[in-house]
């Protein structure tokens, strides 16, 4: 049994247009033109393979880039090497990328690194007020005199 060219359906022999599509099958032949047998019989009794659907867009069927993701792993390393600041959008991007079902390993790497960079940012604040309150201590104290003029040119 022949098929349509154009969906792939089943159709029979004297069809000249497909049930399912409407396709033209075979031009209809005038009352006086002779048909080919030879050719007939060779296309008509053997199956013809269906054709395949029409090609969809490449953008309609791959999913989106998870650019929240991306972005939460990119602050993450940054906030981890470079600057701690960034932690904390690490975060927020990681659980956005959450939020949206982006549930992959980018995100949840942003959001670790998010949080050892704001845990670092943490100790640096903590170092950095303690030298200066050690600072501002001992001269503001008043203790700068004769054994501490070693120490105080090294913390300035």
């Amino acid at each position: 049994m022949p098929y349509c060219p154009q969906c792939g359906a089943e159709v029979s022999e004297s069809d000249t247009k497909c049930p399912n599509c409407g396709a033209l099958l075979r031009p209809p032949q005038a009352a006086g033109t002779p048909d080919t047998e030879g050719e007939a019989a060779t296309t008509a009794g053997a199956p013809q393979p269906p054709t395949p659907a029409p090609a969809t867009t490449p953008s309609s069927t791959t999913a989106a880039a998870p650019t929240w993701a991306i972005w939460s792993l990119v602050l993450g390393i940054l906030s981890f090497i470079f600057c701690p600041v960034c932690a904390p959008f690490a975060i927020w991007t990681g659980v956005v990328s959450n939020r949206q079902g982006e549930n992959n390993g980018m995100a949840l790497a942003g959001i670790i690194l998010g949080i050892i960079g704001c845990i670092s940012l943490a100790i640096a604040i903590v170092v950095g007020v303690a030298y200066l309150l050690f600072l501002f201590g001992i001269i503001g104290a008043g203790l700068a005199s004769s054994k501490f003029d070693i120490i105080l040119p090294f913390l300035l």
